[in-house]
């Protein structure tokens, strides 16, 4: 997830926040934990698209001060399920 989230930096206008994440090891790993941890659920419709969203809203959401591994996978789990689910695009066939 570290070369995702370099990745997205680089690919960002200069406007965009993602672009001056700064955080420390520990902070790093935990998202990685909330990154791999939702990506992992069956119900998670796998796409590079969906993977690189996914992760822009776990920074926002660590950017916006949701710094508590807990909080931060009930509050990613609640997005990607609404926005990134197979289950979403299965119901709308």
């Amino acid at each position: 997830i570290s070369g995702l989230f370099i990745q997205i930096a680089a690919d960002e206008e200069p406007t965009m926040p993602f672009a001056t994440l700064i955080c420390q090891p520990e902070e790093l790993e935990m998202l990685q934990r909330v990154y791999r941890d939702i990506l992992n659920n069956h119900w998670f419709d796998r796409t590079e698209q969906n993977e690189r969203l996914f992760a822009r809203i776990l920074i926002g959401f660590f950017q916006r001060g949701i710094v508590d591994e807990d909080r931060l996978l009930l509050e990613a789990n609640n997005v990607a399920r609404t926005r990134l689910s197979k289950d979403i695009k299965d119901s709308t066939a």
